[in-house]
């Protein structure tokens, strides 16, 4: 349950469907070539999804075909001119998470409008379905769908000048339901097999991370925003904040915020985590990271279960935040 399950289902299927037309092969030979091409082409379907639900969306926020088009056109704005620089903006290149997680978010965003604006039982329960997807490929979003059902029951409140009951209730039940339809499987096989009622285990190295980033400089915390924008805006953000890739590299400024693989020490920092050894790292990302194989190997050479690994690194992330608390809130915002 190291990862969330839905991104390697649909990688499992598109390497058995390789396989049915190439025919068998060792794992290496999907690192790279034509087999890795070729399980890469599901984001195809992905991309695809996110097009037609941000079309869906924005005809009916704003009952406009033409800003259908305009709306459905901006997705995919940032990989024309990109493209041609080798950057892959949408993510088709990848077996990252992201764009499926984009396509879900969009489609499911799309049906619970729907839903909300023909009250349909129907709508309801494929927004909760597609929802719950969703959450089995991004775990947060668990969190967030409660937040959607409170806020959706309060505005059905106000509505009623009352507490929701009849036929509203019944449609947030079904909402409910299908979500939990999706979810709650998966989070009881990890109950049963491993002893964790949760999606993914990786919340306590995810939380270490942030925790460790209260601890950026104030010029780091500045540079941040050049360093984390989105590709096409950094040359603009970098003009007007001073800074420039060149921050990014070994021995800059920024270098603590650069986990790409044009910092300089890409490598010697993958090989620090892979090694458990956070004290050789240089970013917080692989500092973080190689504390959690660390104690992973200590578990291992003890004898013992690796299962509250998860739990001690979250443990140890709170306890960051607590010495720390306005850093923390003031990190929020970036």
């Amino acid at each position: 349950m190291y990862r969330e399950p839905l991104p390697v289902v649909t990688t499992a299927i598109a390497m058995a469907a390789t396989e049915a037309v190439l025919g068998p092969a060792p794992l290496d030979d999907y690192q790279s070539g034509t087999r890795a091409m070729l399980v890469k082409r599901q984001n195809v379907v992905w991309a695809a999804l996110l097009v037609v639900s941000t079309f869906w969306a924005a005809c009916l926020l704003t009952s406009s075909r033409i800003l259908g088009v305009l709306a459905a056109s901006l997705v995919c704005f940032d990989s024309v001119p990109l493209a041609a620089s080798g950057i892959d903006a949408i993510g088709l290149d990848s077996l990252a998470t992201d764009l499926p997680a984009a396509a879900l978010l969009m489609g499911g965003s799309a049906l619970l409008l729907a839903a909300w604006r023909t009250r349909r039982l129907s709508c309801f329960v494929l927004a909760g379905v597609c929802i719950g997807l969703l959450a089995l490929t991004k775990a947060a979003f668990l969190y967030v769908f409660a937040g959607v059902v409170v806020v959706l029951a309060g505005c059905e409140a106000l509505k009623a000048g009352t507490v929701a009951f009849g036929p509203p209730l019944v449609r947030l039940a079904a909402l409910a339901a299908a979500f939990a339809a999706v979810v709650l499987p998966w989070m009881l096989r990890n109950y049963f097999e491993l002893g964790q009622f949760q999606l993914t285990e990786r919340a306590g190295v995810v939380l270490l991370v942030r925790a460790m980033q209260d601890g950026m400089t104030a010029e780091e915390y500045r540079g941040a925003f050049f360093a984390w924008a989105p590709a096409t805006l950094q040359p603009v953000v970098g003009r007007m904040l001073g800074f420039s890739r060149a921050d990014l590299r070994r021995g800059a400024r920024l270098q603590r915020l650069n986990r790409e693989h044009d910092s300089g020490f890409y490598a010697e920092d993958l090989a620090a985590e892979s090694g458990g050894k956070p004290e050789n790292a240089i970013t917080y990302y692989r500092k973080a990271r190689a504390e959690r194989v660390r104690l992973e190997r200590l578990a291992k050479a003890s004898g013992q279960s690796d299962a509250g690994i998860d739990r001690l690194l979250r443990e140890r992330a709170l306890a960051l935040i607590e010495q720390r608390p306005l850093r923390h809130f003031a990190m929020t915002p970036l």
